[in-house]
């Protein structure tokens, strides 16, 4: 297997934690049956916000990817 396939399924793996994470988090905030207090909520929603611009980058990073390799290929 050579270094850029390495890279690649490091990538691809890291990419679904964190995604799959970011879906799991919101699972456990909005449908955990416990109280939450304000002060919680306050950090529970920071979180969601970080999770969620992390996302994005990652999103638009293996959409930037495909694109790139497509313009690589015609030039």
């Amino acid at each position: 297997m050579s270094t850029d396939n390495i890279t690649l399924v490091a990538q691809l793996m890291l990419s679904v934690l964190l995604i799959v994470g970011f879906f799991g988090a919101l699972y456990i905030a909005w449908f955990s049956h416990s109280d939450v207090s304000p002060e919680r909520l306050r950090v529970i929603d920071t979180m969601v916000g970080a999770l969620g611009s992390m996302v994005m980058a990652v999103v638009t990073y293996w959409f930037a990817r495909q694109r790139n390799a497509v313009a690589k290929e015609e030039a």
